[in-house]
Formats: C-alpha cells, structure tokens, sequence
C-alpha cells in the first residue's frame, strides 16, 4: 500500500514466489504506478471485519463496518452498518486519531485481525477524506462537522 495520502493504488498481496511478474502488474495498474512510490510492506495477515472512521478536527464522527467474512470474496462493502459510537472500534479509533492527525479531516480503517486466540484491533490504513468512501457513517454527522470545520478555518482565516 502506498505510504502517502492518495489512494495510487489498493492494499493487495504480492506474492514472493512471482514478484517480478506481480510487482510489474502493478507497475501497469492504476493509471501507472510510479516505480519510486514508497510503500508499506507486511506479512499476509488474516482478517475478519474492516472497518473504516471519518475523522473532523480530530474527533472520530462516524464510522461503519464495510467488510466481512460474509462480504470479502465478493467485493461488494456493506452500506447499512454504522458503527455505535460506545463500541470499543469506535474507541479505538479514536485512540488513533488521537495519535495521528495527518490532516483536518480524514479516514482510518480499523480490522479486526486474528493471532492464534487474540482478536486485536489493528489500523489498516488513514487515508485522505476527499476521495474515500464513507460506507454505512451517518451523512448527517459527516455534514455538519465538516461545516464546521470550514466556518471555523473561514473565521480563522479572515478573523471572524
């Protein structure tokens, strides 16, 4: 996965046994993918829930479920799962952000990974706000923190 903002191309496995062949796919994937981009580089690790947090100002405002073991070998994310904002993802997410804020406003996608009989929450990936997908996350709360957020950055700017 590419370690800048912009989404030059998906998290995918590449296999050691066929690099050459798979890194040059990549290569052509994407509209082209610049042979320079620095990437992140892990093991192959088992999934079980993706999950993806909109983050405003540093807050987490919404986040939903978008993959399964029900979904993943179809593609297709979930729409219609919105994530409570006492659950310990929604938590964890916002321990995140808290951490990390590489801009105003952004997303973290949050798995579930599995080791041996652990389940532990784990970042998949922060990406830019503007081109992400917000899944099943409430519009509405989307909406109104991100007004905020410009009113605010207007007021600053001109002294309001």
């Amino acid at each position: 996965r590419p370690s800048n903002g912009y989404k030059t191309f998906a998290g995918q496995l590449i296999s050691h046994t066929n690099l050459e062949n798979d890194i040059n796919i990549l290569l052509k994937s994407y509209g082209g993918v610049d042979p320079e981009t620095l990437v992140l580089i892990s093991k192959e690790q088992e999934i079980e829930e993706e999950y993806r947090f909109i983050v405003v100002n540093g807050k987490v405002i919404t986040g939903s479920l978008y993959m399964d073991d029900n979904n993943r070998k179809t593609f297709k994310a979930y729409y219609d799962k919105p994530i409570d904002e006492t659950s310990e993802v929604f938590k964890f997410a916002q321990t995140v952000a808290n951490l990390h804020q590489p801009d105003k406003a952004f997303t973290i996608d949050i798995c579930t990974a599995i080791y041996g009989d652990y389940k532990l929450y784990k970042v998949l990936e922060i990406n830019s706000f503007n081109c992400a997908s917000m899944y099943g996350a409430d519009y509405d709360k989307i909406v109104k923190a991100t007004n905020d957020l410009v009113i605010k950055e207007y007021n600053d700017l001109f002294g309001y």
